[in-house]
């Protein structure tokens, strides 16, 4: 059974999404970046939770949108926090603008995703290939299966330069 689902957006969604208020995580648009929330209520029918490692928040995704959900939980004092992203690189995505306009190469918008991770976050750095909201589990591509309170959705985007001719 799922409690509660909702899009997460903007610095007034990251707030509240932070400050953890019960069930009223807010659903509203704004702008592309879109994350999911959700906070499962387990029952009796429901599969039981296999994990042997558990976070309060698990986020899926290392781009600006988990990292600034996990730097906000962690700021108001959340704790057990743990970001599934496989990529040892941060694309800084602000500077695409300059990229696109031809003042700076895309090359300078990479960073060091360890650079990033929020202190007292753990960085599990693999894919996740499933979620079962009734079990509260992510389970990533090696089959390592991790359990959760919260989940919060925000892969990102894919990355194809060649897909807009005379980017590259």
């Amino acid at each position: 059974h799922l409690g509660v689902t909702a899009r997460i957006t903007g610095r007034l969604h990251f707030l509240r999404l932070a400050q953890m208020l019960p069930r009223n995580v807010v659903d509203r648009e704004e702008g592309r970046t879109r994350m999911t929330a959700m906070h499962t209520d387990v029952h009796a029918t429901a599969k039981p939770n296999t994990a042997k490692e558990r976070y309060r928040t698990v986020i899926i995704g290392g781009g600006t949108a988990g990292i600034t959900v996990a730097a906000r939980l962690a700021q108001h004092g959340e704790e057990n926090i743990a970001i599934f992203e496989p990529s040892e690189k941060h694309y800084y995505q602000p500077l695409w603008t300059l990229v696109g306009a031809g003042l700076a190469s895309a090359d300078e918008s990479v960073r060091s995703e360890a650079d990033y991770i929020p202190e007292g976050v753990k960085w599990i750095k693999e894919f996740v290939e499933e979620i079962d909201p009734v079990a509260q589990t992510v389970t990533s591509r090696s089959g390592k299966k991790v359990g959760y309170d919260f989940l919060v959705v925000a892969p990102g985007i894919q990355l194809d330069w060649d897909r807009v001719p005379g980017l590259r």
